[in-house]
C-alpha cells in the first residue's frame, strides 16, 4: 500500500512572465493564464494535491511570499502548502511536476518547512532586478560618471517614505503607503546578451506595492534624463497627486526571497538555495528569461521617445 504524508512545504520556482497575466490565480477570471493556475494543475497531476483540494488552494494553506504583475518574471519565486509526498525521494517529485508543468514555468526546489511557516509572513526582504536595455539611453549614458549620478539619485529611496503615488488606489498618509527600500543600486557591470548592453538595478525591500518598483525606475531615469528635476523625488513622497513616470514590466524580475530571520530560528530547515540550485535558476534565466527581456527592447524604445524625449533630445 503506497504510503502518503502530507507535510508543509516550500516551493521555490522560476518562470517567464511574458505569458501570463501575473503569478496570483484569479478565480473571477477563470480563462486567464496565470503562474499560480499553472502550477496548481501541475501539483495536482502529480498527486501533491488531492482531488477534494484541488482548486481551493486555501484548503492547502498556500502562502505567497511575492505577487508578480502581468509580464514581470521570477528568477526564484517561493509559495508555501501542506503537500501531499507519495515518493520517498524528493527529486522523483520534483521531476514529476516539472513534466506537468509549462515550459515557461520551472521548479527549483521543494523544501520541508516548519507546520508554523507562512512564505508572506516570514519572508525578511524581497530583492527585485530590472533590466533596461543601454540603446535607447545611449545618446546620455556615456561612462561610469553617469552610474554614479544615477546611484545619487537612486539613494533618494534609501529608508522609509509613502509611496501613494507609486501605486494606486492609496490614498496620502494611509498606513500601508509606508514602504520601506533597503537597497536601489545600479551595477557598475552592463549585462550582455547577444551583443546588446543592458543596465540593470537592484531593488531590495521589505514589501513593495503594485508598480511601485517599475516607478521607482521610471523616476530615477526621467531625473538622469533631465526630464524631472532632483527634488521631484522628495515631492512625490510628499505630494498628493504627483504623476511618476511607469517603466516597462519587461524589465523587471523577482530575484530572490529572503527568510533571514526564519533560517536563524529554524537551523535544521532553513529556506536557502544550495549550489545546485542557483545553477538552475541561472540555466532558466539564461535560456528563457533574458532572451524575453532582448526580444522586448522595441518597447523600451517607445518608452523613452514617449516618456522621456517626446520632442527629441535637447543637445
Amino acid at each position: 500500500m503506497e504510503t502518503i504524508s502530507k507535510k508543509k512545504t516550500a516551493l521555490l520556482f522560476a518562470y517567464n512572465g511574458a505569458g501570463f497575466n501575473g503569478s496570483q490565480i484569479q478565480k473571477e477570471h477563470e480563462g486567464v493564464r496565470t503562474v499560480e493556475a499553472e502550477l496548481q494543475n501541475a501539483l495536482f497531476k502529480s498527486r501533491c494535491i488531492s482531488s477534494d483540494n484541488f482548486g481551493f488552494l486555501n484548503k492547502v494553506g498556500w502562502t505567497r511570499a511575492s505577487r508578480t504583475d502581468k509580464g514581470v518574471h521570477a528568477l526564484c519565486a517561493v509559495a508555501a502548502m501542506k503537500m501531499l509526498w507519495r515518493i520517498n525521494s524528493c527529486e522523483e517529485i520534483l521531476d514529476e511536476i516539472n513534466s506537468n508543468l509549462p515550459s515557461d514555468i520551472r521548479m527549483i526546489s521543494l523544501k520541508l518547512a516548519t507546520n508554523a511557516f507562512n512564505a508572506k509572513n516570514l519572508a525578511s526582504f524581497r530583492e527585485y532586478q530590472y533590466l533596461f536595455p543601454l540603446t535607447p539611453l545611449r545618446s546620455i549614458f556615456s561612462s561610469q560618471e553617469t552610474i554614479e549620478k544615477i546611484n545619487i539619485i537612486a539613494k533618494k529611496f534609501y529608508g522609509t517614505h509613502s509611496f501613494h503615488n507609486y501605486t494606486r488606489d492609496i490614498l496620502p498618509g494611509k498606513p500601508e503607503a509606508k514602504r520601506y527600500v533597503i537597497k536601489f543600486e545600479l551595477e557598475t557591470n552592463p549585462v550582455v546578451y547577444e551583443n546588446s548592453e543592458y543596465i540593470k538595478f537592484i531593488i531590495t525591500g521589505q514589501s513593495f506595492l503594485y508598480h511601485q518598483i517599475r516607478k521607482m525606475i521610471g523616476m530615477t531615469v526621467s531625473v538622469f534624463a533631465g526630464k524631472m528635476q532632483d527634488c521631484d523625488v522628495e515631492k512625490s513622497f510628499a505630494d498628493d497627486n504627483f504623476v511618476v513616470p511607469l517603466a516597462p514590466a519587461e524589465g523587471l524580475s523577482l530575484g530572490r526571497v529572503h527568510f533571514t530571520v526564519y533560517n536563524k530560528k529554524q537551523q535544521h530547515r532553513p529556506i536557502l538555495i544550495t549550489d545546485e540550485e542557483e545553477k538552475k535558476i541561472d540555466d532558466f534565466y539564461k535560456q528563457s528569461i533574458l532572451p524575453t527581456i532582448h526580444l522586448s527592447r522595441p518597447v523600451f524604445q517607445q518608452w523613452v521617445d514617449s516618456e522621456l524625449f517626446p520632442l527629441g533630445v535637447i543637445t
